[in-house]
């Protein structure tokens, strides 16, 4: 579809010209909006993208602040560390619950919600003014954070099999921009008071809610959503165990998990490392975690769709895994800047080949009705490891020291090679086996 088309499309309305606008002017976009047939969708992707970037900004905000505004108030470590905890055990419980609720009701409402409930208690966050509060705040926020998985059940709902990566890749891009921004913002926000990132993420997220409800369609067509009551057996537990009976979703969903058990036991001790190797404080291991977070954003954005075209899903994502593995084994002997950022740069292109590619599939071998409450299991597995990993990284750090730390994640990314193998040859987009129920 050329430039004109678009213009010329009469159920564009100004808002949707001006958002395929944008996707001519910004490459990270730019090549899922112009594989769509409607104006409409491609205004939609826009949305969905600004709305997840902006309010994962505001996550990025507030997340490094954690530790430090818990100890303002005199917790403990183990105090801490159940602080961080409790918004991933929420999470991890709710997410497969939103996904189903979106699956019957439309992904926009489970957005709007989802929205809300972030502004309320990010705002709870900055106000808290006792550690009881704090723990109250990233409780209920972990119950609220329905919002990735309905985004991506969103952008499955919108682009066409053959693109189904590329959109993923864009939710990738989110995450990337909101991990690169965000700590940068709330580190600058937090030399002014501890408050103040809580308060500038809960306007983020209010300012992301208020272009949902203005320009967000829903993208659940009322023909494809599930019947019958969403909060029973049949509308959470029956869609997950059938789908989980796919090879086509289990595999991809196993080695996803696997992926981020492995990068959530080298997030928590890279901090360490760098202090102990090359003398580097917070701030310039920030850089750091931002150049990977570049890294990321550029393959997810603008390579891995064409990749994935060229090469499908399953060949990419045993790339990435295996990239990753590499950049785990070569990591505790990076111990110059040069030799590090080149790890790194293995390692980013490790993630963003992997992630989008992995979704994309899960995506793909789950029924067209029931993406929101597989893409919401699938956030739920990634919440677990992400609750394993700094649990683990940290006992292996102190325990075995740091060789063997990065080592142990390489040979859970190498067992997840193994696992998926059959990737290779899988590329569900065309063909979903019917499942006995």
């Amino acid at each position: 579809m050329s430039r004109s088309d678009i213009l010329l499309d009469k159920r564009a309305s100004i808002s949707q010209i001006g958002t395929c606008i944008f996707a001519f002017e910004f490459p990270l976009i730019k090549g899922v909006f112009l594989k769509n047939s409607k104006a409409i969708q491609t205004a939609s992707l826009g949305i969905i993208f600004l709305v997840v970037c902006i309010d994962l900004i505001g996550f990025g905000m507030v997340l490094p602040l954690l530790p430090i505004y818990a100890k303002s108030f005199g917790a403990s470590p183990l105090a801490i560390g159940l602080l961080a905890v409790s918004f991933s055990i929420t999470q991890f419980i709710f997410n497969p619950v939103w996904g189903a609720l979106s699956d019957h009701y439309g992904r926009r409402p489970i957005l709007l919600l989802s929205l809300m409930g972030a502004t309320i208690f990010y705002a709870l966050f900055g106000w808290a003014p006792s550690l009881m509060w704090l723990f109250v705040a990233r409780t209920c926020a972990g119950i609220f954070a329905g919002n990735i998985s309905a985004a991506m059940a969103y952008v499955a709902d919108i682009t066409s099999k053959e693109n189904r990566a590329k959109g993923m890749g864009l939710i990738g891009a989110a995450f990337a921009i909101g991990f690169v921004v965000g700590p940068a913002v709330g580190g600058f926000l937090s030399k002014y008071s501890y408050s103040m990132p809580g308060y500038a993420a809960a306007c983020l997220s209010f300012t992301a809610l208020i272009l949902a409800i203005f320009k967000l369609p829903e993208s659940l067509k009322p023909e494809n959503r599930k019947r019958g009551v969403a909060l029973s057996y049949d509308g959470i537990i029956r869609p997950i165990r059938v789908n989980m009976k796919r090879p086509a979703v289990a595999r991809p969903m196993l080695v996803y998990f696997l992926g981020i058990l492995a990068f959530a036991c080298m997030q928590i001790t890279f901090p360490l490392y760098m202090l102990e190797t090359l003398g580097y404080d917070v701030m310039e291991t920030g850089y750091l975690f931002a150049f990977v977070g570049i890294v990321v954003m550029v393959f997810q954005g603008s390579l891995v769709g064409r990749l994935s075209n060229m090469f499908g899903e399953g060949p990419l994502a045993l790339i990435g895994i295996a990239l990753n593995m590499f950049g785990l084994l070569l990591l505790p002997v990076a111990n110059t800047l040069t030799l590090l950022l080149l790890v790194l740069t293995i390692f980013g292109i490790g993630v963003g080949l992997n992630n989008p590619t992995l979704s994309s599939l899960i995506s793909l071998g789950s029924d067209e009705s029931e993406q929101g409450a597989v893409m919401g299991v699938s956030r739920s597995l990634n919440t677990f490891a992400r609750i394993l990993g700094p649990l683990w990284g940290g006992w292996s750090y102190g325990a075995l020291g740091m060789v063997w730390t990065y080592w142990f994640a390489a040979i859970v990314l190498f067992f997840a090679l193994i696992v998926g193998l059959p990737l290779y040859k899988m590329r569900p987009a065309l063909h979903l086996e019917v499942v006995p129920e």
